[in-house]
């Protein structure tokens, strides 16, 4: 069994990274972790004034909101695809630290999350998500830096049907062995 967690946003790299995390999702035990982590700012001051974060809980509210529905979207193609998955819906001051937290807590095998390309300022001032995340994880890490274009997205949904029904073939077939065996042993010892 193989647990594997992505990191989702509202980006293109998000969903490229979730595809990306269904390829290695082989076998019917695996488990897919969808975990989206909600930015949290400290209250701060605006023109000299100071504003507590509560100010902030209708733009907080409408984001859990925007948020639980992408959640919402990538379960039912878990659903469509079998898939068995969790949601993980988090706040935290640092992104990098809650998916590293959350690969410890899970036994997270594979951590795949999209790369935005972030700007040259922003990776200097406030560091990267995905280097952080290859530098502090303990499991793998993939970080996908390719959007993917309808033609990439039907080829990725094609091998992964493809591969699901070799693996219901192979655990057929193991079903079909076992049962084989079972039976000349029970005609042997009569």
């Amino acid at each position: 069994m193989v647990n594997v967690l992505v990191a989702l946003d509202h980006s293109d790299h998000s969903k490229a990274a979730f595809y990306n995390a269904l390829m290695l999702m082989r076998n019917p035990e695996d488990v897919l972790y969808l975990v989206s982590v909600m930015q949290e700012y400290p209250a701060f001051a605006v023109g000299g004034v100071f504003t507590p974060s509560d100010a902030f809980s209708a733009v907080d509210g409408e984001t859990k909101k925007a948020y639980t529905n992408l959640l919402q979207e990538y379960a039912q193609l878990c659903i469509h695809d079998k898939i068995e998955f969790h949601l993980l819906l988090a706040h935290s001051n640092h992104i990098g630290e809650m998916l590293c937290q959350t690969v410890e807590e899970k036994k997270i095998d594979y951590l795949v999350l999209g790369r935005k390309g972030s700007s040259r300022i922003k990776r200097v001032f406030m560091g990267s998500t995905s280097k952080f995340c290859m530098e502090h994880a303990s499991c793998n890490v993939l970080v996908v830096k390719e959007v993917l274009d309808s033609a990439h997205l039907l080829q990725h949904e094609k091998s992964l049907g493809e591969i699901r029904n070799l693996s219901e073939d192979i655990k057929l077939t193991r079903s079909q062995e076992v049962h084989r065996r079972t039976h000349n042993v029970k005609m042997q010892s009569q």
